[in-house]
């Protein structure tokens, strides 16, 4: 599953609103291009059974959990990748958390 906005060399947005979590029984890609973003509004999640794969900045807002997550069938066979140069912002009210 790729959830796209713009092209590679473009600026795009994925906006995903708040409560919503987005599952794949695969991978699941999050690409807004090159120099676009993701935003991403807590409690929100992002769930792939094998690879999760970032391709662009992601802006994280609101309160609640934000969970990005490979492997979410538990079977050892995924990975979770943020592609080189590419950033994970939260809020700055953030005062604890976990990164796995």
């Amino acid at each position: 599953v790729i959830l796209r906005a713009g092209r590679s060399s473009q600026a795009g947005v994925v906006v995903i609103a708040e409560g919503v979590t987005a599952t794949a029984h695969t991978d699941l890609e999050v690409d807004a291009g090159e120099r676009g973003q993701v935003n991403l509004t807590a409690p929100v999640a992002l769930l792939a059974a094998r690879h999760l794969k970032i391709q662009s900045d992601v802006w994280v807002t609101g309160t609640g959990v934000t969970q990005l997550s490979a492997d979410a069938d538990g079977n050892n066979d995924g990975t979770a990748s943020l592609k080189l140069g590419r950033l994970i912002t939260l809020p700055r009210n953030v005062t604890n958390g976990t990164l796995l």
